[in-house]
């Protein structure tokens, strides 16, 4: 048997009670964009689908992506569905690439 963290009994979403948030509201949500800052040959930060190598070309091409196309695709997601963002900027990010930030 798995071990389990005996914090919560377990409770399938079509038994659960209902929950309701203030004025009737059903549901919370929270979106942020964490745009980051990575040098190319060093380090990379981690790979959430396999073994984290000291750096690969593989790790830094998917988050080179994120910041010079998939943040900008987003961006204009949040535009068109009018909702507000919370992006949380690595400094780094802001030197190396200011006017992406004016």
């Amino acid at each position: 048997m798995l071990k389990d963290n005996n914090r919560f009994s377990y409770s399938g979403i079509s038994t659960r009670n209902s929950f309701a948030w203030p004025d009737g509201k059903r549901i919370a949500f929270y979106k942020a964009l964490n745009i980051e800052h990575f040098p190319f040959g060093e380090g990379g930060g981690i790979d959430l689908d396999r073994e984290t190598k000291r750096w690969s070309q593989r790790s830094w091409l998917w988050r080179e992506y994120g910041n010079r196309v998939g943040g900008w695709r987003l961006a204009d997601l949040f535009d068109e569905l009018e909702t507000e963002d919370i992006n949380i900027i690595a400094f780094q990010r802001v030197l190396a690439l200011p006017s992406a930030f004016l």
